[in-house]
């Protein structure tokens, strides 16, 4: 797995690239938190469009990034979101507690919108 950060004014802007499973999540999850709790913006976009794969340790992964984001008093947004995990979101029952947005300019909006 891989990742890109992108800090704008309004929100981190972070994109997955790969399998978010049991042997990336660990991996990645110091870098996450590192980046969630060391941000300037509060808001975070995560762009999952790049992501293969994602089991049930990624499901934990997100639900850590959205702890820390909440935490800190921002707002999550998951962008580009392939079928398979909102399934698994839905299966999970976890798809209300994430706010997904088609895109990065639907996410902003909503943050917007909500200010």
């Amino acid at each position: 797995m891989e990742l890109s950060v992108k800090d704008l004014p309004e929100y981190r802007r972070i994109a997955l690239r790969g399998a978010l499973d049991l042997y990336s999540a660990n991996q990645f999850k110091a870098t996450l938190s590192a980046l969630l709790t060391s941000r300037t913006a509060r808001d975070v976009v995560l762009d999952l469009a790049e992501t293969e794969h994602v089991d049930s340790s990624g499901l934990a992964l997100l639900s850590v990034v959205r702890k820390l984001t909440l935490d800190s008093g921002g707002r999550l947004a998951l962008v580009r979101v392939k079928p398979g995990l909102v399934q698994m979101l839905d299966f999970a029952q976890l798809r209300g507690l994430f706010f997904v947005a088609e895109d990065e300019a639907a996410a902003l909006a909503a943050f917007q919108a909500s200010a």
